[in-house]
């Protein structure tokens, strides 16, 4: 529950007030005021009172209030606005009814955002530690002989692509959509990624769940299974990316990883 008007300070009251008139959402017209009025208001040479602080928090949205210091306290991030929901879903539908193919483009970007911030799915932040350690585990299998110098070079180059591609954060949704960017332009070098990223996420982050969850993709592959989810997504050139979940590499293999 926010607070009684009387009792926020003007400080608080001019912070919320700048914030949505940089964002547009009030103008002096929605205030009742002047320009002049509002100009004065916004640099504290005149204060912000009751009735106006009404209007602004009827205009501000929980995450405007979120971003004001002092109101940040009173907001209840656990209250789902369930008419609002059901009309956003209601219209996407309707919207996705009339474009199904822009809907699985819109599917597909969303998911991938929502990852990107934590909101959904299994998203992992890799760090400048993680790539070093990355390194230093390829420079090992290569003294070992069970790298080769072409495939050493191989993993160093495409990794950080992906990474690169993905902003440091892996998760299905964000691999799957860089693959199929790169496939656009090379479906061999999208695999080559796909199988970077499957190695390092096994060896390095040890993260089984992601593991199991991160496409896999074959260049000049019609179709690649992926038992228990199903189709994966179209590629370039007839490649595929399949989302799906898939048995680890057995050890006798990880020499041609």
């Amino acid at each position: 529950m926010l607070p009684e008007p009387k009792d926020v300070p003007q400080e608080a009251r001019r912070a919320l007030l700048n914030l949505l008139a940089e964002k547009g959402r009030v103008k002096p017209r929605d205030l009742g005021v002047s320009r002049a009025y509002f100009y004065q208001m916004r640099r504290g040479l005149r204060p912000v009172p009751d009735q106006i602080l009404e209007k602004l928090l009827e205009a501000a949205s929980d995450d405007d209030l979120g971003q004001v210091g002092y109101f940040a306290q009173f907001v209840d991030y656990s209250r789902i606005r369930a008419y609002d929901v059901d009309r956003i879903v209601r219209l996407v539908l309707e919207w996705a009814k009339a474009n199904p193919a822009s809907a699985k483009v819109l599917l597909d970007t969303l998911e991938s955002e929502l990852e990107r911030l934590g909101l959904a799915g299994r998203a992992v932040k890799v760090t400048e530690a993680h790539l070093e350690e990355w390194l230093a585990y390829l420079d090992s299998r290569r003294e070992a002989g069970t790298l080769s110098y072409k495939q050493w070079q191989s993993h160093r180059i495409y990794l950080r692509r992906l990474l690169d591609s993905t902003g440091w954060v892996l998760s299905p949704g964000l691999v799957r959509r860089a693959l199929l960017d790169e496939a656009s332009r090379s479906p061999k070098a999208a695999q080559k990624m796909a199988e970077s990223v499957r190695l390092f996420t096994r060896e390095i982050l040890q993260d089984h769940d992601l593991y199991q969850r991160l496409p896999r993709f074959r260049a000049r592959s019609r179709r690649t299974e992926a038992p228990g989810v199903g189709c994966g997504m179209q590629g370039a050139r007839g490649s595929r990316v399949a989302p799906g979940q898939g048995p680890p590499l057995p050890h006798a293999q990880r020499a041609e990883d």
